[in-house]
């Protein structure tokens, strides 16, 4: 596979759209305990929307969100989703106590 064509994207959303338009209907996603298959268009429209929910919401560029949450589907697409609009995700390990996430929030 010739990557180079993926380093002409200075942003994570930017990758997901030119994968998106390569593989269209090629799986990326297979979640068999959460019953999901998603393909790369369906991702990407999934991000897109959840992207506009965010900005709908009053998350903006340059501003730090807090994912705090397991391994999952939902989680990879609310990260693609605050890099596309330009927020800073910052993930929190949601096995930590509650002393550490009051000192990761402070």
């Amino acid at each position: 596979m010739n990557f180079s064509i993926f380093m002409k994207r200075t942003t994570t959303g930017g990758l997901l759209h030119e994968l998106a338009d390569i593989y269209r209907d090629s799986e990326c996603i297979v979640s068999r305990s959460r019953g999901i298959r998603l393909t790369y268009s369906q991702l990407d429209l999934m991000v897109d929307c959840a992207a506009a929910e965010m900005l709908e919401s009053g998350v903006r560029p340059g501003m730090k969100a807090g994912l705090f949450a397991i391994n999952s589907p939902q989680w990879l697409i609310t990260m693609f989703a605050l890099q596309r609009i330009g927020a800073i995700p910052v993930t929190v390990n949601p096995n930590l106590k509650a002393i550490e996430l009051e000192y990761i929030i402070g």
